[in-house]
């Protein structure tokens, strides 16, 4: 026998997983986890569950900012007799009990001023199921703004919850039928579980999908069980993730049935209610040319958040503010901090989409191979007064940015910077003109002044790659950029796969002092990081790059190493002079040794030197002749011509 109280224009909107795998459970549940009865959570008697997690919990300011919608409501399926509680926490951490009601003993009571319903009273509170529905305001004062939650309590004997969504009292903006955009490159295995997971949830969803897998490295081929016309797989030699995700999207465009296009990583751990709730966004969303993206949670460690967006300056070189520094969000504090209004521009590429109207007014991705891609496409948007969401309670499970060394990535890391500073600085200088903010600017000539001042933090880097031994890194920091102050022509005929093999090339012949090891040296001991040195030895680090400068020293043989205990860590205000060190590896505890090699910052050394002596000279030109090809890279007449050549045999 099933009960229900009706009610009347709401809508599926954010489901909540009320049975998560275990390591899990402190992001859906307060307190002790419940006992567990037929795949849900059971409530022993006299017992009480508070389901206040970061991703089981509701939050104000980015529901109603997509929406713009004030109505929900929590609706619970129930077996036994129970008494319900909405909660709301604002950002401070202050809970207070909005609402109750009783499920069971002969009556489903909500209570709440002017509103009370009351079921059949032949309720049998041990067998029947009945269904709690409790409507709410969402907080839009800015003072205000928190998540919303509830705790259940059993009364009488145990009490099993059976399902909990929060619904959204809307009519249905538009129809979804999203295209799917993953780039692969070497990622087989993960990859065909990704798509038997993505194909499963999207079959429940919607009617209509499609996944367009885009494959780097032309060896990936799916499994029987998944083929389908829905899911395209298309082999392209090696452009980069940029390359990749920009081909997808470029096929997406093309596709009339597509209404929206997401993007996704190869190896991200998905969830598939987090994709359920961002198709609803969609669903329900106010202004379609907004776009919507996810947290990014930490692989290695499932309960911390690694990346929760952040606010990256259109106006200068490698400066953000993120929303929230990595936390565990089994922490109160953390949930809470989730809730304040932090204002940010970009969402990363482990889950971001928007509708096909979005992604058309916004133009393709700069054509950078990897790195700092999705970052231009969400500041870029913002300039153009977008919005960029990052939503809790929409998430993917992914190796965080702490656990992979810089490395190669130098080049891309810097050059792309460089690439999308002078493409975005004017834009901003001119929509901020445009609207009165600015008077008489002058965009290339505060572009010129702004590229001059890099060059103190281009010096910057690489003293902190040499005198950590990132020796690859440092001689990539040189030819990122030579690739900058070659302008966009150079660019424009280059093949990205050849270049690519050329830097992989350039970066494993000066990091042969690198290596992987499953134990310390031999005859060493590991040691803390030391940062108790007096004023003059930092003077001295810091003036010969750690000992780079320096007649080398006699050293004992078995001194203690440091290692960092993680690459985030790692300080050369924390080592000795001429000294080498190590990090740790999140993923199985292996070391990343760098040792001291003297004799390879020489050449380095001599490189760097030339190289920003060049770029004192030639910043203002290349940044102007940057500036005005931007609008040009991001066109899709220019992809287009661009994709022809992805085709081609590798050389």
């Amino acid at each position: 026998m099933f009960h229900m109280l009706a009610a009347t224009d709401y809508a599926p909107f954010f489901p909540i997983n009320m049975q998560p795998s275990e390591v899990r459970h402190p992001l859906y549940f307060e307190g002790e986890p419940p006992s567990v009865t037929n795949g849900g959570p059971l409530i022993l008697g006299g017992h009480r569950l508070i389901v206040d997690g970061a991703m089981s919990s509701l939050y104000d300011r980015e529901v109603f900012g997509v929406t713009q919608v004030e109505r929900f409501r929590l609706r619970l399926r129930i077996k036994g007799s129970a008494e319900v509680g909405l909660l709301h926490t604002d950002q401070h951490g202050h809970r207070r009990v909005v609402s109750t009601a009783h499920s069971g003993g002969g009556q489903d009571v909500y209570r709440f001023t002017g509103n009370i319903l009351i079921s059949d009273a032949t309720v049998d509170p041990y067998l029947d199921e009945h269904e709690v529905a409790m409507p709410f305001d969402i907080v839009t004062s800015d003072a205000g703004a928190g998540r919303w939650s509830f705790m259940i309590t059993s009364l009488f004997g145990s009490v099993e919850i059976l399902s909990a969504d929060w619904e959204i009292c809307a009519e249905l903006q538009r129809e979804v039928s999203p295209a799917f955009v993953i780039c692969t490159f070497n990622r087989i295995a993960q990859l065909q579980a990704n798509l038997a997971t993505l194909s499963s949830i999207l079959h429940a969803q919607t009617t209509d999908w499609r996944v367009i897998v885009v494959d780097n490295a032309r060896n990936f081929s799916l499994q029987p069980g998944l083929k389908t016309d829905r899911i395209q797989v298309i082999a392209q030699k090696n452009v980069g993730g940029a390359g990749g995700f920009g081909r997808g999207i470029h096929v997406a465009l093309d596709d009339a049935a597509t209404s929206h296009i997401i993007l996704l990583d190869d190896d991200a751990d998905i969830d598939a209610v987090s994709i359920t709730r961002m198709i609803n966004l969609f669903r329900f969303q106010k202004q379609d040319e907004d776009f919507i993206g996810g947290v990014q949670m930490d692989v290695y460690d499932p309960l911390k958040l690694a990346d929760a967006s952040a606010y990256w300056r259109a106006d200068r070189f490698e400066t953000l503010e993120a929303r929230m520094p990595p936390s565990r969000l089994d922490n109160p504090e953390a949930k809470n901090a989730l809730a304040r209004n932090t204002y940010t521009n970009f969402n990363g590429w482990w889950l971001f989409g928007g509708s096909k109207a979005a992604f058309l007014r916004n133009g393709m991705p700069l054509p950078i191979f990897v790195h700092l891609d999705d970052v231009d496409y969400g500041v870029r948007a913002d300039i153009a007064g977008r919005r960029t969401w990052t939503v809790p309670g929409i998430a993917v499970w992914h190796e965080p940015y702490y656990a992979k060394v810089e490395g190669w990535f130098a080049f891309y890391n810097i050059r792309n910077e460089l690439i999308r500073l002078s493409g975005h600085l004017p834009r901003i200088v001119g929509r901020m003109s445009d609207e009165g903010f600015v008077r008489q600017a002058r965009p290339q000539k505060m572009l010129a002044r702004r590229l001059r001042l890099v060059e103190k933090q281009l010096r910057s880097r690489f003293r902190n790659f040499i005198s950590t031994n990132q020796y690859g890194s440092a001689h990539l920091l040189s030819l990122a950029v030579e690739g900058f102050l070659d302008g966009p022509e150079p660019f424009r005929k280059q093949d990205f796969d050849v270049a690519h093999q050329q830097v992989m090339a350039h970066y494993k012949r000066f990091s042969a002092n690198y290596r992987k090891l499953d134990r310390l040296p031999i005859g060493r001991m590991a040691i803390g990081p030391q940062h108790s040195k007096g004023r003059f030895y930092r003077f001295v680090q810091r003036w010969s790059f750690n000992g780079h400068k320096l007649p080398l020293l006699r050293t004992n043989p078995f001194r203690r190493l440091v290692v960092f205990p993680e690459r985030m860590g790692i300080s050369w205000t924390a080592m000795t002079l001429q000294s080498d060190f190590a990090y740790s590896d999140p993923d199985n505890g292996t070391l990343h040794y760098f040792g001291f090699d003297r004799d390879m910052y020489r050449e380095i050394g001599r490189q760097f030197d030339k190289a920003i002596k060049r770029y004192g000279r030639q910043c203002e030109q290349a940044g102007a002749q940057w500036a005005e090809a931007y609008d040009d890279i991001i066109s899709r007449e220019y992809w287009t011509r661009l994709i022809a050549r992805f085709d081609e045999s590798p050389k």
